[in-house]
């Protein structure tokens, strides 16, 4: 019985297996791009504002804002 299970779902998802792992990669790269955020907002808040800085070689403040948006 479990055996059937298995090749019974397999059949059905068969059609669809590129787009299932489109998805799982999708689902992946926005899991780590939520991780991100938060991480850039502690960057700007232990190098640059602790500091009293607006630039850090090279990168400003806006620069990370602009980045984050576009996450």
């Amino acid at each position: 019985m479990r055996k059937q299970f298995w090749t019974r779902l397999k059949n059905i998802f068969n059609p669809y297996k590129k787009i299932i792992i489109i998805i799982i990669f999708i689902a992946i790269f926005i899991n780590i791009i939520e991780v991100v955020k938060p991480y850039l907002i502690k960057i700007i808040i232990d190098d640059y504002l602790s500091i009293g800085i607006f630039e850090k070689a090279g990168i400003t403040i806006s620069m990370i804002g602009i980045f984050y948006i576009a996450i």
